[in-house]
This record gives structure tokens, sequence and C-alpha cells, in this order.
């Protein structure tokens, strides 16, 4: 059943360029897998082609772009900026590129406290994570050190500066626990995370809420699906089937059918999230400031690697059906002994019941073809 937003949560609406101020947009891991395209779609919409009038300037002019972000700061660890194809910006928003250990704290709260002292207001979306292995991972102390403790830590960093600062916090499907049969899981649903990947989510997610941040979002995401421009580019997802369908391996390579996943386009999942970092929030009378707003960060439809591997295969690397068969092969997780999560279908309304993603939309694999 579709989620209804009570009146104890908070509700967004959509940025207004020339109206709403701008804004400072920090992305922690912008060389990563989804924080470039959060870059990518923050700049994209910078320097698109509508133009209009801003706050004090000539009502007659129709020459000044819309702005949306007076400054950006990007940070990176291992991966440089210079790696990134990124577009063209103008001097307005203002990027930053900064070199940061999520680990160290107090780099952390030297990135973060120019914020504190800024009359704009600024959103913080945390994409860093370090290499876990998803749900087949074995979990770890670094690992669990970079899913919790050093998100926790820039989430408290951000909540120095009470109303002007919202963090938005990547969390995962794979906090349930997959078991069919099942309703859609909606933001509510209880969580029971079945590996250390998960595990860890679970309590990076109650840490953070314990936190009572003033302008806390937690989106949980699916299958991130990145197709580059070049194999280098791929996520490791796609990474991984292009591996199967385009070359011979000694057995074809087990696709499962019984995994329905909410895949996304990480272009899309980037667009999507600089709408979220854009959006206001409105307060009634019955909310509390500190209630958490918990969003599936999803396309609405599901389906299962072996689909996307016929597509892929189809759409983008000429491979044959003949070819495709012999390579790659349907399987069932259930009759695997690798204990994964099954079914995590997820409700996915609350994305605009809560306001905060009303004009992105996120497309289906199929529709990325079409």
């Amino acid at each position: 059943m579709p989620e209804t937003i009570t009146e104890s949560q908070p509700v967004y609406r959509s940025f207004r360029p020339g109206v709403d101020e701008p804004r400072q947009l920090v992305i922690i891991g912008a060389t990563g897998e989804l924080g470039r395209c959060v870059l990518r779609a923050a700049l994209q919409l910078e320097n698109g082609d509508n133009h209009t009038t801003v706050a004090g300037d000539d009502p007659k002019s129709h020459s000044t772009r819309l702005v949306y972000f007076r400054s950006i700061w990007a940070t990176y660890h291992h991966t440089p900026p210079s790696q990134l194809r990124l577009p063209q910006t103008h001097s307005i928003p203002e990027l930053h590129w900064v070199q940061l250990d999520t680990a160290d704290r107090q780099a952390v709260a030297a990135l973060l406290a120019p914020l504190q002292n800024s009359d704009a207001f600024a959103t913080v979306v945390y994409c860093a994570a370090p290499k876990h292995g998803g749900a087949a991972g074995q979990g770890g102390p670094r690992i669990r050190r970079g899913l919790v403790d050093d998100v926790v830590a820039a989430g408290r960093a951000s909540n120095a500066s009470p109303h002007r600062c919202r963090f938005i916090a990547i969390s995962t499907d794979q906090v349930f626990d997959g078991v069919p049969p099942h309703a859609p899981y909606c933001t509510t649903s209880a969580t029971r995370p079945t590996n250390p990947y998960a595990r860890y989510k679970v309590e990076m997610e109650d840490a953070l809420k314990a936190l009572r941040h003033p302008d806390l979002v937690i989106a949980r995401t699916s299958l991130i699906l990145s197709l580059g421009e070049s194999p280098e580019e791929d996520g490791k997802a796609i990474a991984f089937l292009r591996d199967a369908l385009t070359y011979d391996h000694p057995s074809p390579v087990t696709l499962f059918v019984d995994e329905p996943r909410n895949m996304s386009w990480a272009e899309d999942l980037g667009a999507a999230l600089v709408e979220m970092a854009l959006g206001v929030k409105r307060m009634g009378e019955c909310v509390d400031a500190t209630v958490p707003t918990v969003v599936h960060l999803t396309c609405a439809q599901t389906a299962n690697r072996y689909q996307l591997a016929q597509l892929l295969a189809r759409h983008v690397w000429n491979v044959s059906a003949e070819t495709v068969a012999r390579r790659v092969q349907p399987g069932l997780s259930s009759e695997s002994g690798l204990q994964r999560p099954l079914d995590l279908t997820l409700e996915v309304s609350s994305m605009w019941e809560t306001g905060l993603v009303s004009r992105t939309r996120l497309r289906s694999i199929e529709e990325r073809f079409k």
C-alpha cells in the first residue's frame, strides 16, 4: 500500500530559483560511483539553457541564468578529480575540490565549519563508502568504520548549524531481509538485516537518528547502475555483466531471477539527490524538527540481473542471442546456498509524498534505452 505521510513528519517543496536563496552544496565522495553523478547533476542544473531573472536583477532582463547553488565543495580521497568528465562550469557556482580522508575527524570538521558561519543554507550529501562487497561481503572493522562511524561523525559535524544545514545519508534496501512473500517494503517497515553490510547500514541509520539533527534525510537506494562511456567508467553491477557477456568463461555465469530489485540508473539518482538537496523544508504546527525523513530513492519498477543482462547485450554491447545463451544462464538464488536477500521490492511513494523528489524521474532499465 502507498505510504501516507503523517502530520508529525516534515514535508518539502521544490526550490524556486530567483525566489529562494541559492544554496551551498557539499558532496563527500564526489569521485565515487554515485557522488560523481550528484556533482554532474548539480553542474548541469546550473548550466541549463533556461534563463530567468534572479532576485535583485532587472525584471525586464532575460539574460540572467537560473542560480541554484552559490558554491559547491566536492571531496575525493584516492580518485583525483582529473579522471572525471564534468560539464563546463560558469563562474557560479564556485567549485572547490578538497582531498579528504573521511576517517580524519578534524579534517571533516574543518571542511564543514565554514557552513556554520554562512548565511546560506547548505546541504551535505554523503556518498563516500569503502569497498564492501555488498550482500556477499564479510564485513570487518574497516568497512564498519567507513559505513557507520565516518558517516555519523560527518552528520554530527553538520549538526553544529541548527536549521541551516541538511544532511543526506545513503542507505540500502538490504536493511530488509527480503523473505517472500511480502508487500513492498515501506519506509516504516521493520528492518531485518541479514549480512554485515546491511547490519552496518541499520546501525548507521539508528545512530544518525539519535543525533536529532534538525534536517536529516536518509535515502535508501537499491542496485545502482552506472553505464560508462568506457568500461573503466562502469559501476560494479554493470562491470560484472559486461565481463560475463563479452568473454567466454569455463561455464555460463548464473544470474539470479528471484532477486527483484528496484534498480536505478546512477545519473537519475544523482539528479534526484540534487533535487533533495535543494528542497525547501516546510514545518507544520505538529512537526518535530528533529524527526528524520526516510525516503526510498529508487525506480518504481523492479527487475532482475538476468533481465538487465539481456537488455545490455541487445542495446549496448551488440551481443547475439546465441552468445548470450552461451555465456549467461538464469538461476535461483534460493537454491544457491548463498543466503542472499531475495525479494527486496520497495514502496517508493515516499519520494513524492514528502515532496523531496517531485520533478526527477527515475527510469526503469527499459526506459534507459528508449
